[in-house]
């Protein structure tokens, strides 16, 4: 997994008032996708990275 995609679902753990279902849904991706990655069952695909990442800069995550 690359150091982004790491530093995103490390974030998500951290900050377990985001809802993991409706922010699938915010951002396109396939239901259960993050979910999956949070719970180490399925590798997040780097395609979803950007469109998670556009949605949570508004709750304060940051790419750098």
């Amino acid at each position: 997994m690359k150091p982004e995609t790491d530093k995103l679902l490390a974030w998500l753990h951290a900050h377990p008032l985001i809802k993991i279902s409706p922010l699938e849904r915010l951002c396109g991706v396939p239901d259960d996708v993050i979910q999956k990655a949070l719970d180490k069952r399925q590798a997040l695909s780097e395609k979803h990275v950007p469109a998670i990442t556009k949605i949570l800069k508004d709750y304060g995550f940051k790419t750098k």
